[in-house]
C-alpha cells in the first residue's frame, strides 16, 4: 500500500512521533509499504512551523511588558535559529521513515485552472484549495497506481471526502482516478490517522496475546510497579493541556455561540480513568500501547464579542475576568466537564510513558436553559439531569 500524508497531519505533531507514528513506523519496517510526504506539503508544514512559532514567539514578547523586570524573559531564542532547526530534524525523520517526496513543479498549470474554473475537488465555489488541487494532482499523477492501493490521510473532509458525515473519497476524484485509467478505489480517504491506524494498521500488525503481570496491572488498574497512568496524569498536565488545546476547536465545532479562540487553562485531576486497551506488538519489546479514557474538569479562557455577549451571555455559565479586554472583546472563563481518549507508549524497562496523544475529545452541543447543565448530544431532547424538554 501507499499511504500519503497531508500537512494538517503533520500540524498536529511536528516531528513525526508518539503512539501513531510509532505504529505506522513499525509497520513500514516489516512490510512493502511506502509512505509519500509530497513536497508540496513539506513546505506547506514548515511555513506553517514558522508561523506557529513567530506567534509564540512574539506573545513572549508582549508578555514581557507585564512582568517584574526580574521576571521579564532576557533572552528568547533566535526565529531563523529554530526554523532552520526545525528543518533540518524534519529532514533527518523524513529520511529516517524511509518518506518519498514526489514534487509538484510539472504539474501543468492548466490543469489547476481547469479544475478552480469547474468547481471539481479539491476546489470550492470560493476558489480556496490551491494547495490541496496540487496534493491531488501529484497522487493522481505519481502516487496512485492499479496494482496497490493509495491511502490518503487529510483533515479536510471538505475538500476530499463526500462530506464531513461520509468520510469516502468525492466523486469528483474517483472521477479523475477512471480518467486516469485507475479503479475508483484506488484512493482510499480517512480524515485522521488513528483511524487509519486503527482500521488498517493494528490489523496487519497482529498484536501478540498478552496475559503477563505487566499488561494485566495496567489493564485492572493502570498500575504497574512505581507507575500509575493517574499519577502520569497528574505530573504531566501542562503537556496534556498543550495537547487538548491542539483538539479543542473541536469540542465547540458544533455550538452556535460565538466563542472566540478557546484555550485550556487548567485540568482538574480525573477522579476515575478507565484503561480501555493495553497492547504489545513485540513479544521481546517492553513497549506497550495503553488506551485509555476519562471524564476531565477544565477551566477553558474565550474571547466573546461585546454585542454577542450582551445579546446572549447569559444562556452560556461565563465567569467574566475582563469585559473590558479590549473595545470588541470580553475575556472569561469555561468551566467545562468534556470526555477525553488518550494513547499512551509505556515502557516497562524505565517504567515511563515515553509519549502520548490526545485522540478524541467530546462535543459540546450547549446548556440547558434550566439547570445549566451541559448538553453533549445533537439528539438529545430533554436535559439529562433535570428532564426538562429543550422545546
Amino acid at each position: 500500500m501507499n499511504i500519503v500524508l497531508d500537512t494538517n497531519i503533520l500540524f498536529e505533531n511536528w516531528y513525526l512521533e508518539g503512539p501513531h507514528f510509532l505504529l505506522l513506523e513499525k509497520y513500514l519496517s516489516i512490510s512493502e509499504s511506502k509512505l509519500f510526504i509530497p513536497e508540496i506539503v513539506v513546505l506547506e508544514t514548515k511555513n506553517l512551523f514558522r508561523k506557529e512559532l513567530k506567534k509564540l514567539l512574539s506573545g513572549a514578547h508582549k508578555l514581557s511588558r507585564y512582568l517584574p523586570d526580574e521576571q521579564v524573559f532576557k533572552q528568547l531564542p533566535g526565529e531563523q535559529e529554530k526554523y532552520e532547526e526545525y528543518v533540518t530534524k524534519l529532514d533527518e525523520r523524513l529520511k529516517e521513515l524511509n518518506v518519498e517526496r514526489p514534487g509538484h513543479s510539472d504539474i501543468p498549470h492548466d490543469v489547476l485552472i481547469q479544475r478552480d474554473l469547474a468547481y471539481r475537488k479539491p476546489f470550492g465555489q470560493s476558489g480556496k484549495g490551491y494547495t490541496d488541487t496540487l496534493l491531488w494532482e501529484v497522487i493522481l499523477q505519481k502516487i496512485a497506481a492499479k496494482e496497490t492501493v493509495a491511502f490518503l490521510i487529510s483533515k479536510n473532509p471538505g475538500d476530499f471526502a463526500v462530506s464531513k458525515k461520509v468520510l469516502k473519497l468525492h466523486d469528483d476524484l474517483k472521477n479523475d482516478l477512471m480518467s486516469a485509467g485507475l479503479p475508483e478505489d484506488s484512493v482510499r480517504y480517512f480524515s485522521d490517522l488513528k483511524c487509519f491506524i486503527d482500521e488498517i494498521i493494528k490489523p496487519e500488525l497482529e498484536p501478540i496475546a498478552i496475559t503477563n503481570r505487566i499488561a494485566t496491572a495496567l489493564k485492572e488498574n493502570g498500575v504497574y510497579r512505581g507507575f500509575s497512568v493517574k499519577d502520569w496524569f497528574t505530573n504531566s498536565q501542562q503537556a496534556i493541556i498543550d495537547k487538548v488545546n491542539d483538539h479543542i476547536g473541536d469540542a465547540f465545532g458544533n455550538y452556535r455561540y460565538e466563542l472566540e479562540d478557546p484555550s485550556v487553562s487548567c485540568i482538574e485531576d480525573p477522579e476515575t480513568m478507565t484503561i480501555d486497551g493495553v497492547t504489545c506488538y513485540d513479544e521481546s519489546s517492553h513497549i506497550y500501547h495503553i488506551e485509555c479514557s476519562l471524564l476531565a474538569d477544565m477551566s477553558i479562557d474565550v474571547l466573546v464579542h461585546k454585542s454577542e455577549y450582551d445579546y446572549r451571555g447569559g444562556n452560556t455559565p461565563l465567569d467574566v475576568w475582563d469585559y473590558d479586554w479590549n473595545e470588541s472583546f470580553v475575556w472569561a472563563v469555561l468551566s467545562v466537564n468534556l470526555p477525553l481518549s488518550l494513547s499512551l507508549v509505556f515502557d516497562s524497562s524505565t517504567e515511563v510513558i515515553d509519549s502520548f496523544e490526545v485522540d478524541d475529545i467530546g462535543e459540546l452541543w450547549g446548556w440547558c436553559k434550566h439547570c445549566g447543565s451541559q448538553i453533549m448530544s445533537d439528539a438529545a431532547e430533554q436535559c439529562s439531569k433535570c428532564g426538562k424538554s429543550f422545546r
